[in-house]
């Protein structure tokens, strides 16, 4: 919740004066938290590819649909302007979300001509086309699902894991590495990329995996106060990111800093911790599920709705982010849930008469 409220703040202009976490630092946490989760429910939940599948495309369309179609309605954007081709991708980015991270790399020129982002170069608000989508932080949503469809081949926990997710973590911090060091800027070219970030995805499985071991399990057992501090810790970090000064950046290129690093560290080693104290929390797993409709909804609110008299789009998105959350997530969720019970359940009858 905290991450989502760092990207909406960040995209409101702040919030009376105040900021959470860099929104730029808070997706790539996010993406870290999201290695953890999807490892886990993977190795414990979704035995079967298009299971997993089907349950994360279910989690993640029919709220940013709502979201698309309500600002079509109030702020429609003019496709038929643009030439045939980037019609039919922007068209394809705002609807099928998959390959979206690419209008980080398609620039519109003084003259409107379309064309592709010099390698290497980073690019300027003048020829930015977000313009041409009505949620912005869909890149993010493009990048999340590559590693949905790729993540069971990679993260299921077996006499291979390690070796693959090493190698991914190699792959892509070596990607990562060349291009800030030989890119004059890094953006958009390694933070709205799926390789360079798929080392954070990589992270979170492997602090998963650790979570897994023995010796981790004992540790969180005897440990609850240590896993309470780790989480006032981290909140407590979040409260005063934008306030802790950043004199020692690791790489200057693309805000590479030791506070990111310090902020991805943290949260590698902790969450395991705060994921044992808080796993069985109500409220926990209810702010948890508002996350997605809070990043998801902001957007819309602050840049395509009319505001509301009085109420501030922030507190909006809140209430909007509870109306998806039971209107259109929880039904759909729990639809879900039953089918692939049901699906268990007869694959395990049939086994059972199999074996008979």
């Amino acid at each position: 919740m905290i991450l989502a409220f760092s990207v909406a703040i960040m995209h409101a202009g702040g919030f009376y004066g105040w900021a959470l976490v860099d929104a730029f630092h808070a997706v790539t946490i996010f993406f870290v938290i999201s290695g953890f989760y999807m490892t886990m429910i993977l190795n414990e939940k979704y035995p079967h590819y298009w299971d997993f599948i089907i349950n994360r495309l279910l989690k993640i369309f029919p709220a940013y649909l709502v979201t698309v179609m309500i600002a079509q309605l109030f702020d429609p954007i003019a496709f038929g302007t643009l030439p045939f081709g980037v019609a039919i991708y922007f068209i394809w980015s705002n609807f099928a979300i998959l390959f979206s991270h690419f209008t980080a790399i398609i620039v519109q020129s003084p003259d409107q001509a379309f064309g592709l982002l010099p390698f290497g170069r980073n690019v300027t608000v003048q020829e930015m086309t977000w313009k041409y989508l009505y949620n912005g932080p869909v890149w993010s949503l493009s990048v999340e699902l590559i590693f949905y469809f790729l993540a069971p081949f990679i993260v299921r926990i077996d006499r291979r894991y390690v070796a693959r997710v090493a190698a991914f973590m190699l792959l892509s911090f070596a990607v990562d590495l060349y291009l800030h060091i030989n890119l004059a800027s890094g953006v958009p070219w390694t933070y709205n990329m799926v390789l360079p970030n798929m080392f954070y995805f990589m992270l979170g499985s492997l602090s998963y995996y650790l979570f897994k071991g023995e010796a981790f399990q004992a540790l969180i057992r005897y440990s609850p106060l240590v896993a309470a501090c780790m989480l006032l810790l981290l909140v407590g970090m979040a409260s005063v990111y934008s306030l802790v000064p950043d004199q020692f950046p690791l790489l200057v290129v693309d805000g590479w800093t030791s506070r990111r690093a310090v902020a991805v560290l943290l949260v590698f080693l902790f969450m395991p911790y705060i994921f044992a104290l808080t796993q069985r929390s109500r409220l926990d797993r209810y702010l948890g599920e508002l996350s997605y409709p809070v990043y998801v909804s902001h957007y819309v609110i602050l840049y395509h709705l009319p505001a509301v008299p009085g109420i501030h789009p922030l507190a909006t998105t809140v209430i909007a982010s509870i109306g998806l959350q039971h209107l259109v997530i929880n039904p759909i969720e729990t639809h879900v849930r039953a089918r692939i019970s049901a699906r268990t359940a007869s694959l395990a009858k049939k086994r059972h008469l199999v074996a008979a």
